[in-house]
């Protein structure tokens, strides 16, 4: 603004500031990982924001030439980026189909503007800081009221695949984890997102909430775990040390560990309030991709790409027996409540329920057309909700082995959950939805939430 200094975005990664007067460079910024497309300057000409295609907007100090933090959220590169004329808000545009509103005094997210349906590629906002106005790849320009940050005219959640999905210990908020890079807290009651939890650098895989309902332990493609405050919604701390995709996670009873599966074919036991790995548990000969804890605490059931699970002694960090019978990948398990039974999906269309004490199978369930994803048990452990590749949830008597209910999706169903009251399930998977339903006179039905 006082025309001394201008600010360059490149392709190089860099940006660069000169000093118009005299015609040279006065130093760069550096920090992003990839081009970086477009940058504004605050009004006061303190500060800069950039925004890149590594799909990040990073906040510097013009004066010191230091970048102060960075703002994550979108899912795919930042195109544009505009400060309000008050220099309170940044607004950036993304080829993630979405806008963001950020406070940029605190560094945080304050909401998304959603509805474009496709990249979104400038942004500008008027003069009295009132209104937002962006134009897309989807031919079209959408007018948004930035105080209410709500449509005005000519507007929904996540961007890409839901991967798994938790329910808090009260019944009232679920966590979805999606291959946006992101989780979301939902509303239960309402159906709708509280905030969105942002942090990772890939997919996100798998969730789980801590037995007091305060934290939340997440686990991605980008080889690390994370626990977040989920009162705060904010990340407390990383857990790093495996090699490869962290495929599943799960939080001891007593909510003093965690238990993590990675494709780099091991598990690990970590110290939920240290943030410390405590062991490796080694003996799959493939990626583990999911595990649970028995009610006890005392046991860990993991299974893998390998075709088998393993039982392991979790106090004592060794191996129990292996269950085998599965012809092909198994992708999801479940311990019943009273520690007796393990449930396992598999890709070979099937489940199958074991005897824990024993490591023997007891049956098979069979109906589904594709593979299995995913698999829970109510909290009464009379019943089985399982979700495939083709489309259904399916429900279950644990005792019978029957089927005793059918839900149809819109696409391949990666995940679900049951809550505490034993009747509400949620469902989720390609679609980028979020089904809620409920088990009513042995048959499932609801209506479904975008996610």
């Amino acid at each position: 603004p006082d025309g001394q200094q201008v600010v360059s975005a490149s392709r190089d990664k860099t940006l660069k500031v000169w000093d118009l007067d005299k015609g040279v460079e006065k130093f760069s910024l550096t920090g992003h990982t990839t081009w970086v497309n477009a940058v504004a300057i605050s009004p006061d000409g303190q500060q800069v924001v950039s925004a890149s295609w590594d799909n990040t907007l990073k906040v510097w100090d013009l004066q010191k030439g230091v970048a102060k933090f960075t703002l994550t959220g979108h899912t795919h590169w930042v195109n544009a980026v505009a400060i309000s004329p008050d220099g309170q808000q940044v607004i950036s545009a993304s080829s993630d189909n979405t806008l963001k509103v950020w406070d940029l005094l605190k560094g945080v997210e304050q909401f998304t503007l959603t509805g474009h349906t496709y990249l979104v590629n400038t942004v500008a906002i008027s003069p009295d800081g009132q209104q937002v106005i962006s134009a897309s790849s989807d031919n079209t320009l959408k007018v948004w009221d930035l105080l209410k940050g709500v449509e005005q005219f000519t507007l929904t959640g996540h961007t890409y695949l839901v991967n798994t999905v938790a329910i808090s210990p009260d019944g009232q908020q679920v966590v979805s984890a999606s291959s946006d890079n992101t989780l979301k807290v939902w509303d239960l009651q309402k159906g709708m997102e509280k905030f969105t939890l942002t942090g990772h650098t890939y997919l996100v895989n798998a969730v789980a909430i801590s037995p007091d309902g305060q934290q939340v332990v997440s686990a991605s493609s980008d080889n690390t775990l994370k626990v977040w405050d989920l009162q705060k919604g904010m990340e407390k701390f990383s857990l790093t040390g495996h090699t490869n995709l962290v495929n599943a996670v799960a939080i001891s009873p007593d909510g003093q560990q965690v238990v993590s599966a990675s494709s780099d074919s091991t598990l690990k036991v970590w110290d939920l309030l240290k943030g410390v790995e405590q062991f490796t548990l080694t003996g799959h000969t493939y990626g583990v991709n999911a595990v649970a804890i028995s009610p006890d605490g005392q046991q860990v059931v993991s299974t893998s790409f390998d075709h088998t699970l393993k039982v392991w002694d979790l106090q004592k960090g060794m191996e129990k027996c292996t269950l085998t019978g599965h012809t092909d990948l198994v992708n999801a398990v479940a311990i019943s409540p009273d520690g007796q039974q393990v449930v396992s999906a598999s890709s070979d269309k099937t489940l199958k329920v074991w005897d824990l004490e024993k490591g023997v199978e007891k049956f098979t369930l069979t109906g589904h057309t594709d593979l299995v994803n995913a698999v829970a048990i109510s909290p009464d452990g009379k019943q089985i909700v399982s979700a495939s590749g083709d489309n259904t949830l399916k429900v279950w008597d644990l005792q019978q082995g029957t089927e005793l209910a059918s839900f149809s999706g819109e696409g391949a169903l990666l995940c679900c959950a049951i809550a505490p009251d034993g009747f509400t399930i949620v469902a989720a998977g390609a679609s980028g939805r979020v089904h809620f339903l409920r088990l009513e006179n042995s048959s499932a039905f609801g209506s479904e939430c975008n996610g």
